[in-house]
């Protein structure tokens, strides 16, 4: 399926997450859960998709988590673009949508995983933890 290798070093440098959402009350719990675990380094967080590209390369983040449901470009043509742009970056969909029409177009844009919104906050921490190392991560509520 997706064979990128792990990130490089992760028990010596942290993971950068970059993340987009715009509810800007959740993206700023998810801030401050990222930066409480001592392997994560939370880079950023936009409110649209569509100055992902140029975030990345400013930032330079190991993982970005991407809400489906936002105003302006499609997050799904974001996220094929970013897989192709940019194959060392992975990307985990956090979106409300749990229905598997939403899971399969994440995963052929090129998802290396899939977490709930209003799932434990420790599945997202365990996702990033596990597409860190290369491998794909499905909530198992999927």
């Amino acid at each position: 399926m997706l064979d990128a290798p792990p990130v490089d070093d992760i028990a010596e440098k942290k993971i950068r997450v970059l993340g987009v959402d715009d509810n800007l009350a959740l993206a700023s719990l998810l801030d401050l859960m990222i930066e409480d675990d001592p392997q994560l380094e939370s880079v950023g967080w936009l409110h649209q998709a569509d100055a992902l590209a140029e975030a990345i390369q400013r930032s330079s983040p190991d993982i970005v988590l991407l809400d489906l449901s936002m105003p302006g470009r499609d997050p799904l043509e974001v996220l094929s673009e970013v897989s192709q742009r940019f194959p060392a970056v992975r990307v985990i969909v956090l979106s409300a949508h749990q229905g598997d029409e939403y899971v399969d177009r994440a995963v052929a844009a090129g998802a290396w995983g899939y977490v709930c919104k209003g799932s434990d906050p420790q599945n997202l921490l365990t996702a990033i933890h596990q597409v860190a190392l290369g491998n794909f991560s499905l909530e198992s509520a999927i």
